[in-house]
């Protein structure tokens, strides 16, 4: 009997712990984000987009492993200045989360981009791509899949050129930043 009862309290203690977890996640921020105008939010199926057949075995591979791509962007504007700084610390900050594992990181002409992920060196759950620039805005790609694998993503990030951008998606998201 006093084993019941100090397995019931230990179970209390751990649920209410659990439940007590503050953190941010980039989840969250995409619905807390959800109804603010500043931002552009498109949930992207992977047969929107397409490889070239000229694209790596590697980069093939990633693309296959993808489910569905949620994409949410905000756009610099003479009136948001300073609500684009509060964002991006809030995004910056929730990617410093040791849950989130760097995969790379790139600076090209004023833009730069870190992705991460949750997950294994053999398998990522959930990959982030975060993608600023202090003239336009930024971008933060959140990718789900099955049986994604580190190396591949990075290949992939790194042919990101490769793909086919005459899509809906890609003309929403280029409108976006030049209106």
């Amino acid at each position: 009997m006093k084993k019941l009862k100090y397995i019931s309290l230990v179970l209390i203690i751990f649920t209410f712990l659990v439940s007590c977890d503050n953190e941010a996640s980039i989840q969250q921020f995409y619905v807390d984000s959800e109804e603010d105008s500043n931002y552009l939010m498109l949930d992207v199926p992977t047969s929107i987009v397409s490889l070239p057949e000229t694209a790596s075995a590697k980069s093939k591979q990633a693309y296959k492993s993808i489910d569905k791509v949620n994409l949410l962007a905000f756009k610099i504007n003479d009136s948001n200045r300073e609500e684009y700084k509060v964002e991006k610390t809030k995004v910056k900050k929730i990617l410093k989360n040791p849950a989130y594992i760097e995969l790379m990181r790139m600076n090209s002409n004023g833009n730069n981009i870190v992705a991460k992920y949750v997950g294994s060196e053999d398998s990522i759950e959930e990959l982030i791509v975060f993608a600023s620039n202090k003239e336009h805005g930024f971008a933060l790609a959140r990718i789900l899949g099955d049986d994604m694998k580190p190396e591949n993503m990075v290949e992939l990030l790194n042919n990101v050129k490769d793909i086919n951008k005459d899509s809906d998606v890609f003309s929403k998201v280029e409108n976006f930043f030049k209106n």
